[in-house]
């Protein structure tokens, strides 16, 4: 409503904030500039009139709950307060671009639900002190009708780069049975507390666990599903914080293993890895948060009052 203090929107990749200088999150290979600027344009129309093609029905119907006239919250309209957007991503992954001038956008640094209590299973903890770090795959929630052939690929990966592996099952249950004496599968681990202990994260490229992946300060090996996933590995590549993202459909033994000895084997990649996870270690997402909404608040009530 007019004059009512609006919410803060929490994203965890750019959104409704066009810029210049990368693309929409959905649309990752589209080349910086204009056209770049042109795709945030075209997904926030799909957003806005998709998500309000059913608003003049209930207005309709309930006129008491539905305005007959809604506003873009990311833009002045009248005494109601432009809406914030913060984007839970670091900084050091995603620098904020130069065009974003407006002082409603904020990039605080990413969200991380830690898990220091964390202890692992008797197994778990067997099968990391009996050997040198292992690689991590860590698919996530991504489930995908080529699970068999994605696990056999990862498995061969292993096995010819001679490479100790951990697989985080997640919820697509896709690891092989049984499995080889120095690979160990289960279903979920703490980030915060497993991808430290490993030498290669190899992961779907969520943005949750991306942030995580780079966090640890070790090498990530992106392999995109979809959605924002392309555009996360790219900017790994980028950072040079491991090697070029591999589409899911395109990932086969050989691919994966030129990738890991790449990254195994690459001293500016293992050194680009260190260097950005002990930059986002020093940051405090969520705590920089707070002190944004904090400050929003107090300007919002001396305006009013």
């Amino acid at each position: 409503m007019p004059g009512q203090p609006s919410q803060e929107v929490v994203q965890t990749f750019p959104m409704f904030a066009p810029t210049r200088r990368f693309p929409n999150a959905a649309m990752a290979n589209i080349p910086p500039g204009a056209l770049s600027y042109f795709s945030h344009w075209l997904a926030t129309q799909v957003f806005w009139h998709g998500g309000n093609s059913g608003t003049p029905r209930f207005s309709k119907q309930f006129p008491q709950d539905f305005p007959s006239k809604l506003y873009w919250p990311f833009k002045q309209a009248g005494d109601r307060p432009v809406t914030p957007l913060v984007f839970a991503y670091s900084p050091t992954v995603l620098p904020r671009p130069v065009d974003w001038t407006a002082p409603d956008i904020s990039v605080p640094g990413y969200f991380f639900l830690d898990m220091p209590g964390y202890a692992p299973t008797t197994a778990l903890a067997e099968f990391l002190a009996k050997g040198v770090p292992p690689v991590c795959v860590s698919f996530g929630s991504m489930v995908h009708r080529d699970a068999q052939r994605i696990a056999g690929a990862v498995l061969d990966a292993l096995k010819q780069t001679r490479q100790r592996g951990i697989i985080l099952t997640g919820w697509g249950g896709w690891s092989p049975d049984p499995l080889p004496e120095d690979i160990f599968a289960i279903d979920a681990v703490p980030h915060d507390w497993l991808f430290p202990r490993c030498k290669v994260i190899i992961h779907h490229g969520g943005a949750g666990t991306t942030g995580a992946g780079l966090r640890a300060g070790v090498p990530n090996i992106v392999v995109p599903f979809a959605g924002d996933q392309p555009f996360w590995g790219r900017r790994v590549a980028a950072l040079n914080a491991g090697p070029e993202p591999i589409p899911v459909k395109k990932l086969d033994a050989g691919v994966l293993a030129a990738a890991l000895t790449r990254a195994l084997d690459n001293e500016s990649i293992r050194q680009s890895a260190a260097e950005v996870g002990e930059k986002i270690r020093r940051e405090d997402g969520v705590g920089e948060t707070i002190r944004l909404v904090e400050t929003w608040a107090e300007t919002f009530h001396s305006r009013k009052g």
